[in-house]
């Protein structure tokens, strides 16, 4: 198992699935959302622009408006500017 690039707060795993689910996102199962977790917590680089995470705080699950399916781990610029959108018209 690779060491984590960032300190995860406890229950993390358990407020990411609640909070992710809140705002749309859509698991098939637990082996699902299992896999979407451990790519995001061993994630360093936005998947887009490839910026450094500095932190925790930077890197951000974009995910389809419309279906509610996960696509990329992402830095807050990318997301905000929603440039995944852009890719996948």
């Amino acid at each position: 198992m690779s060491t984590l690039p960032f300190k995860l707060r406890k229950y993390h795993k358990y407020s990411s699935r609640q909070n992710w689910e809140k705002r749309g996102l859509i698991f098939v199962d637990d082996e699902h959302f299992g896999s979407v977790y451990n790519e995001y917590i061993h994630a360093t680089n936005c998947y887009l622009c490839n910026k450094l995470f500095p932190s925790s705080r930077d890197r951000q699950l974009a995910y389809d408006r419309n279906t509610g399916n996960p696509r990329h781990i992402v830095c807050q610029y990318c997301n905000m500017i929603k440039i995944d959108d852009l890719y996948n018209t």
